[in-house]
Formats: C-alpha cells, structure tokens, sequence
C-alpha cells in the first residue's frame, strides 16, 4: 500500500486542493492518504478520500514549542475525529500568527519594503488561498514578487538570499538577522505538554515531524527520550532524510519503541526545494517490510482500538503492548528498498 501522512492543500500553504490532491492519488495507486494542514484540521479531506476509496483520517501539522530547549517545532498528528479543544487550541495558534504578520508587514513597510497588509490579504483571497492560515512562507513568496524587495534584501544584508533562505535568516529569531525583520511577540504555541494531553485525549498518534531539517543528530539522540517521555508516540522519516537519518531512527526506535510515520511534506509547488519532496515519494533507505510494518501499527492505533468495545482504561496497555512487539521486529528494519 502506498501511503503518504504528510503534505498541504490550498487549505494551508500547499498549491493544489483536496480534490486535484485526490486525483493525484488515484493516478499514483495510493492506498492511505493523511493531509497535515499546518494548525488547522481539514475535515473535509479525509471524507473525500474514503469517498474516492482511499483509507484516510483527520490530520493536522502542529506548531509547537520546546519551552526546555528553546525551539520551535513541528508534530504531525493524527486521529479518527479530533475534539473541540483541538480546533480552539489550533485557532489560538493561527490567530496568534495573524497578529505576528500584521506586525512583521508593519516593520517591512518601514524598511522600506513594497508591502501592504490589504493588498496582501486580496493577493492571496484571488487564489483560494486559506488568508486565517498565513505562514512566513506566504510572506516571503509576496515580498519576492517586487524586484525592488529583493534588491532591498541585498542592500541591508550584504547577501543574494532565495525565497527560502530570506525566510530562516530574516523573518525568524533564531537565525543571522533577526535585528532587521523579525517580530517578536509573546508566544502563543501550544507545549509538548499540552499537545500530549490532546493526543491522549484523542487516541492519537503525535508524530515527531521531520526531524532530519529541525534537530541535529546529536539533538535527536539527547532529546528523543524526553520527548517520548512527555507523551509522543512516533517519529516521522522523511523522504528527504539521509541514510545516516534513517538509521539513527531505526536505532532509537529498537530501543524506545515509538512507531514510524511517513513522507514527503509534500506541497505541490512547481518548483522543488530542499525540504520537500514529491508526493508519495519513497525514501530509499527504509524498507519496504518496515513501511508495511508500521503501517499495521497505526490502522492498530486509528482504525481498530477505537471500535473495540473495551474501556478506555485498556486501550493505553494493548498499545503499549503492540510497540512492545515493535522492539522485537529487528530484522525488518535494515533492508533497504534500494541501495543508494
């Protein structure tokens, strides 16, 4: 089965709709498809997928926060139907994003940036595109459009910065200048706690997204623990990650026992970029048992322990027991699909 738990519609910051998504996977002979809009469930994709004869379930990409460590993060999280407190929790994030653009615009406007918030905000409405659910690469995408921008660019940073890299060294706080563009507000991303708290509440999977871009190696080995330890029950291989990714994963899944979820982030832009892939794409150095493997674990979590007729109270001990059985499966996990 073909299967693909991560990519954006037009709903979020993806080119493409639910429905021409859905062609595309008939096209591809997908089996099981999870659209992870960023901060925002789309509800209605998981029902036209079923209707088209795919296998699909709510989904969502959350943008959290690593109060211990200082980072910013993102989980992939997945579940049969989430609670009203995860669509209130989402919204306080989205809303919260909308006041920092409208104060990032602000500060581009008085260096001297061709920008302006109503504009913006019409650009963007002509195209179907979802304006609650802004993100930086939005701003970036319109802010590239006026080669005076890019000039400008030029001039107050001494460096020829893409699309992408004006993004991370700009419009965030962490990279090399911040001092120029980047707005700072009092956070507003939910915690790890938090975000456990409603994957629990959910029977959910909360899935450590695409570690490969967000964490060194050395991160991953320190922080994975904690992590699982706070609530997470799964880690993404992306379809971008290295060999040495893939195995470090599959190392620290042995020992700690956390199920795997799947791919591209992909969203169906014209042209590719580092951290995105093709739909459906299939990294190379995982094999083809490991992906069959986990895919049986999560219709396990999502498909199957919601409709047995047991008590709540049981269904955290029989999961438990299935990623115990996962510790055992070794010799599935080091044969690659193909060698590179």
């Amino acid at each position: 089965m073909r299967i693909d738990m991560h990519f954006h519609s037009k709903f979020s910051d993806g080119r493409l709709t639910a429905v021409e998504i859905i062609e595309l996977a008939k096209q591809k002979w997908a089996g099981f498809i999870a659209c992870t809009e960023h901060d925002v469930i789309n509800t209605e994709f998981p029902k036209l997928a079923r209707e088209a004869g795919f296998k699909s379930v709510e989904a969502v990409e959350i943008s959290w926060k690593d109060r211990k460590y200082d980072k910013h993060l993102h989980f992939t999280c997945y579940a049969q139907k989430f609670s009203q407190e995860v669509h209130e929790v989402l919204d306080s994030s989205r809303a919260w994003r909308q006041d920092k653009m409208r104060a990032q615009i602000s500060l581009l406007q008085w260096h001297w940036f061709i920008i302006d918030w109503k504009n913006f905000l019409e650009f963007y409405r002509e195209r179907w595109v979802n304006v609650d659910n802004f993100n930086s690469s939005h701003l970036s995408s319109y802010v590239y459009m006026q080669d005076t921008n890019i000039a400008l660019v030029e001039k107050l940073t001494g460096e020829k910065l893409d699309r992408d890299w004006f993004v991370k060294n700009c419009l965030k706080d962490e990279w090399r200048y911040p001092w120029i563009w980047a707005v700072l507000m009092p956070e507003y991303e939910p915690s790890i706690e938090k975000c456990s708290e409603m994957a629990r509440d959910n029977n959910a999977i909360l899935s450590l997204a695409h570690p490969n871009f967000k964490l060194t190696q050395n991160q991953f080995r320190e922080r994975i623990a904690y992590y699982l330890e706070l609530g997470i029950n799964a880690v993404e291989i992306n379809a971008k990650a290295n060999k040495s990714w893939v195995d470090l994963i599959l190392e620290y899944r042995e020992k700690l026992g956390y199920i795997l979820t799947f791919w591209s982030d992909c969203h169906f832009k014209e042209n590719d970029d580092n951290e995105h892939w093709e739909f459906l794409a299939i990294n190379p150095f995982i094999s083809e048992q490991m992906i069959s493997l986990n895919n049986y674990y999560i219709q396990k979590k999502l498909w199957i322990l919601p409709t047995l007729n047991i008590p709540e109270s049981f269904r955290d001990d029989l999961w438990a027991d299935i990623l115990e059985y996962a510790k055992t499966l070794k010799e599935y996990s080091r044969t690659p699909v193909f060698e590179s």
